[in-house]
């Protein structure tokens, strides 16, 4: 019995360790992305980004995100976004919208608001994530 609670124990504390170092991985490769999105002349702006769903997801949390093109033409804001993919399917990406966003295009600006509204993205397992393809589903739109 102490041997199973030892392998319990290290195959958990293995686990917790792996988990935190992948939940870094994912924070610091979305942050270092927004970077190089605003470094091309984009506008990116965000409250906060935060990695969270210990032990079995890994939930990318990001508050009051705002971007905006290079001419500022084109804009899209809302009081959250939400991504997750589960522990032991990480190339598939569902992504979730909240209620109301706000699109701008040039003069014309569109406040969105929907009952429900996910993206599912599927990846390759390659180190650079090449898109494989990806749904969009949106139910109650006004």
């Amino acid at each position: 019995m102490r041997y199973l609670v030892a392998i319990v124990a290290v195959v958990l504390a293995i686990w917790t360790g792996f988990w935190f170092f992948l939940a870094g991985q994912i924070e610091d490769g979305a942050t270092r992305y927004l970077a190089e999105q605003a470094g091309r002349g984009r506008e990116i702006r965000y409250e906060s980004l935060d990695v969270s769903g210990y032990p079995y997801r890994f939930e990318l949390d990001v508050t009051a995100p705002f971007v905006a093109s290079r001419d500022g033409a084109v804009t899209w804001q809302a009081p959250r976004l939400r991504a997750e993919a589960l522990a032991y399917a990480p190339t598939h990406i569902i992504a979730s919208f909240p209620d109301s966003q706000s699109l701008t295009l040039g003069a014309l600006r569109l406040d969105l608001a929907t009952e429900r509204m996910q993206a599912s993205l599927r990846t390759d397992p390659t180190p650079s994530l090449p898109l494989d393809h990806m749904t969009v589903e949106a139910e109650g739109i006004n």
